[in-house]
């Protein structure tokens, strides 16, 4: 719910039919973010190579996984900087991952493994102060916490990169960084992610080495039109997603498995991770809708096709000696993301 006790310091300017998109901030207005993510994901192929030597069965190995996220926060602008914040409080009230995975391997047989991922920042509050150009990051108040949950966090969640630089008109169109995207699957940050419990499988939702993806291709929008509800201006942009990403997760990787010494299908093996790479590219269509009257994103949908690759190379300690274990593996799948601003 929008609470507003001074008036928005920048206006969204309107000459000749073009309007100008900027997002109008006011000091004390409180906007409830929901950021809602699922993805559904099968194995398509897997290739072994122990030296080098294709091993047998690895082809048949089956996999499929489910996982839906959520993240709620509150945020409060304290104070206004030339039109932006510069300082915000934001309490986290909601971080919750859930996943399923179902293994079926030839050679160990099936394993299924449930599991929840939360954050100690659920429940707190945290202050961002912007002091030339760069946030820094506080506990609110006498509250304590170890700060090293602060680390990561991002401070601006109003998605200002997918709006165009210059004013535009119905049939407008605009290219949005391929950066972008990666606002929608991990908008607030490193949120220190923490699994509830023990997995019976290896985590393979790796969330400090996804930030350092490095991305390319374009996300296109299109102003398409424009409604009025309970009198509020509403502008609908359409969005088509072209984007890849590829990243190094071998220190996320080991990072993610640290209490895991070993493979629990492994037998006497101890893998360590040598390399781990992985590309994704998604392909998708959605809908913004621009609240005009409030200079806000009011909601943002969008359903992607994604194609992912894994090429990992771990050495093994087995009988007294050292071996080299690769594997290839090809997922097909499909992600959504849901935004509500309100």
């Amino acid at each position: 719910m929008l609470r507003t006790s001074a008036l928005a310091v920048v206006l969204a300017l309107t000459v000749a039919g073009e309007e100008r998109l900027v997002v109008r901030h006011a000091q004390d207005r409180t906007v409830t973010r929901k950021f809602e993510r699922m993805l559904a994901l099968e194995l398509d192929s897997m290739t072994s190579r122990l030296d080098g030597e294709e091993m047998p069965g690895h082809g048949d190995v089956k996999q499929s996984t489910s996982e839906s996220s959520e993240l709620v926060v509150t945020d409060r602008v304290t104070a206004l900087d030339d039109g932006r914040p510069s300082k915000l409080v934001r309490r986290f009230d909601t971080i919750a991952t859930k996943r399923s995975m179902q293994l079926s391997n030839p050679m160990s047989g099936d394993v299924a493994d449930e599991s929840a991922e939360s954050s100690e920042l659920v429940g707190r509050t945290v202050e961002f102060e912007r002091t030339d150009g760069e946030w820094t990051r506080s506990f609110a108040g006498e509250e304590q916490a170890d700060t090293a949950l602060l680390d990561g966090l991002v401070a601006e969640l109003d998605l200002a990169e997918f709006l165009p630089a210059d004013a535009v008109a119905p049939g407008a169109k605009w290219e949005i960084p391929a950066e972008a995207f990666a606002r929608l699957s991990r908008p607030a940050g490193d949120l220190h992610l923490e699994r509830d419990g023990e997995a019976k499988l290896p985590s393979t939702r790796l969330e400090r080495g996804a930030l350092a993806a490095q991305w390319s291709g374009e996300i296109s929008a299109e102003l398409r039109g424009e409604s009025e509800t309970a009198g509020e201006r509403l502008l609908e942009i359409g969005l088509r997603v072209e984007v890849s990403a590829h990243t190094d997760l071998a220190d996320a990787f080991r990072a993610a498995n640290a209490d895991r010494p070993n493979d629990p299908h492994s037998g006497a093996m101890s893998p360590e991770v040598v390399s781990a790479l992985e590309d994704q590219t998604y392909t998708g269509e959605g809908r913004l809708v621009w609240n005009a009257t409030q200079g806000r994103i009011q909601t943002l949908e969008l359903e992607c096709e994604l194609a992912r690759k894994q090429d990992m190379v771990f050495t093994i300690a087995f009988g007294g000696e050292e071996r080299e274990l690769s594997q290839l593996s090809s997922f097909t799948g499909k992600e959504t993301f849901s935004i509500a601003f309100e």
